[in-house]
């Protein structure tokens, strides 16, 4: 597709599933403002549901948005335009809290489930480029930090002393339950622990980071 095709299909999953959402933000390509586009990302926060037992606990949470997309692909059965493809989930069909990839009839839709802590994270990784988040990720070690790209960064001197090893499967979940992820309310604020200066999506490909040196986009 091309930017201004993708742009408005954008347009309108986030209309469509605004009302499942607390949050709704076009990541990805489009984001970035590529000129050709091969799907459309959306980074959300969904709302939920959240079911508790007699004593408090949470014994279960219900993602709305998650609900919505798996409700629609099983029920869908009107008939398809020509070039159009019948919906189908791709992947992350199986949980609520996976990144979800959905072939529609106009389009493919990535959808990255996020919290209201995780949003930073989630919204640079989904944004890409795909080198911009190596090149992310190696700067994070180099300056003793993790991103655990389903959470956020953490120190790996605290992951060491607790005893979280970041190959580990488990290690996301449990680095967020011992608050270790560093707080990141923005973008900005998740670029700062990098030692650098919030940068644009439209800047985030592989011929500036060549051409830019790294102390310029230092804070």
């Amino acid at each position: 597709m091309n930017l201004a095709t993708a742009s408005a299909f954008a347009a309108k999953l986030v209309t469509w599933l605004q009302p499942t959402c607390q949050r709704c933000e076009i990541t990805g390509s489009i984001r970035r403002q590529r000129p050709e586009c091969a799907d459309v990302d959306l980074c959300i926060i969904p709302k939920e549901t959240i079911y508790q037992d007699l004593l408090g606990h949470v014994t279960g949470r219900q993602n709305h948005a998650w609900l919505f997309i798996v409700n629609y692909v099983n029920n869908f059965h009107r008939p398809l335009a020509p070039g159009q493809k019948h919906p189908k989930i791709l992947a992350g069909g199986e949980s609520a809290g996976q990144r979800m990839t959905v072939q529609l009839p106009a389009c493919q839709l990535d959808i990255w489930f996020a919290t209201d802590e995780s949003w930073a994270g989630k919204m640079v990784n989904s944004t890409g480029s795909m080198e911009h988040n190596i090149w992310l990720a190696q700067r994070a070690t180099a300056r003793d930090l993790h991103w655990f790209v389903s959470q956020g960064l953490a120190r790996l001197d605290a992951l060491d002393h607790h005893g979280i090893v970041p190959a580990i499967h488990d290690a996301p979940r449990r680095a967020r339950a011992a608050n270790l992820i560093l707080p990141a309310a923005d973008e900005a604020a998740f670029y700062h622990h990098l030692g650098l200066a919030f940068i644009e999506p439209q800047n985030r490909e592989l011929p500036w980071l060549k051409k830019t040196s790294t102390p310029a986009c230092e804070t």
